[in-house]
């Protein structure tokens, strides 16, 4: 099942309820007016595999329960203030062939909003990985050398602040 509610110009905080929606393979909540965080129910749908958040007018931290997405794919928020380190846990979704992190539209995909490094070493799990667009991180102190076992990898953009 898939659920796009993605501009509709929809306001108010992202409906708890969502997380009851235990088939849904894909959510997209872009390109609206949103406020407030994801709700950590959205960690039910455990079978998950595409996200898209951006432009959805979100913020906050990702909540810990997104740990059980397992079968994640693709995430893409751009546009997004979002904040806190990068999860952990993320580098536990190794079916992830597509991550990017929040910034602006066009093709970013990590990219752009608060989050802060370091990157996380499970990202080292990430070998389905074919892109990673990852931009804008403040505290970043960590290595890349995660890349050189993402053998799938084709599309890989970076911009860092604060690792060189």
């Amino acid at each position: 099942m898939n659920r796009s509610v993605s501009h509709n110009a929809l306001s108010g905080t992202i409906p708890k309820e969502l997380g009851n929606l235990k088939e849904l393979l894909m959510l997209s909540i872009g390109s609206n007016n949103f406020s407030g965080s994801l709700p950590p129910e959205i960690g039910n749908l455990v079978k998950l595999q595409q996200f898209y958040i951006d432009s959805s007018g979100v913020d906050g931290e990702i909540p810990s329960t997104f740990a059980k997405l397992q079968d994640m794919v693709t995430m893409f928020a751009t546009d997004v203030a979002i904040t806190g380190n990068i999860p952990e846990f993320i580098g536990n979704w190794t079916k992830l062939q597509s991550l990017g992190k929040f910034l602006k539209r066009s093709c970013r995909r990590f990219q752009g909003n608060s989050l802060e490094g370091p990157i996380p070493s499970s990202f080292f799990n990430l070998t389905s990985l074919t892109t990673l667009r990852i931009s804008d991180l403040s505290n970043v102190s960590s290595s890349l050398d995660f890349i050189k076992e993402m053998k799938n990898l084709t599309d890989f953009s970076k911009k860092l602040i604060d690792i060189w």
